[in-house]
């Protein structure tokens, strides 16, 4: 009787657990799908300069993000016109190393990426923390919900599973 528990015990979890593929999201392609080039109005910018970077490949309406990379520094959002032009300012931020970098801005919706290479000069004009992000990099995934309600589902499947063990455990006891 007790093995016939363990193994049905078993059972469930695998089941649970093989349910889980269900709510997996595939993950995003790297590199997008679609890319273009970007226009930016200084290519020699240095620390704190305020720059301004446009490309034409989004939809009308989507939220485009705007990162520069060697080190991911979110540096703003900005939303498409009717045309899908895509215009953002920005101050480059003080944390970046002299040297090469690259902007990219990223489609929310479409997930087109236009990209720009710049190189930040030496020089200390307004050398001050500016940025307009956070300074952190993006590391997280856009899937937390149906991956919390899987996990609580789990806990749950569990609970339940102890209670009605117990539950038996007890009922038998008691005759």
């Amino acid at each position: 009787m007790r093995g016939s528990r363990v193994f049905a015990s078993l059972a469930v979890a695998a089941a649970t657990s093989a349910s889980m593929l269900a709510f997996a999201a595939p993950a995003a392609a790297y590199p997008p799908v679609h890319s273009c080039q970007a226009t930016i109005s200084d290519t020699t910018p240095a620390r704190g300069a305020s720059v301004t970077a446009s490309a034409g490949c989004f939809q009308s309406g989507e939220q485009v993000n705007g990162n520069v990379h060697s080190a991911t520094v979110f540096v703003g959002s900005t939303t498409a016109n009717s045309n899908g032009r895509a215009t953002l300012t920005f101050t480059v931020p003080s944390s970046l190393p002299t040297g090469h970098h690259t902007l990219e801005l990223i489609g929310q919706t479409s997930g087109h990426v236009a990209t720009e290479g710049f190189t930040l000069t030496r020089s200390a004009a307004n050398t001050t923390r500016t940025s307009s992000g956070s300074g952190l990099p993006f590391t997280g995934g856009s899937d937390i919900w149906p991956m919390t309600a899987a996990g609580v589902g789990l806990v749950l499947v569990g609970g339940a599973a102890v209670a009605v063990v117990r539950r038996r455990r007890h009922s038998g006891l008691a005759a």
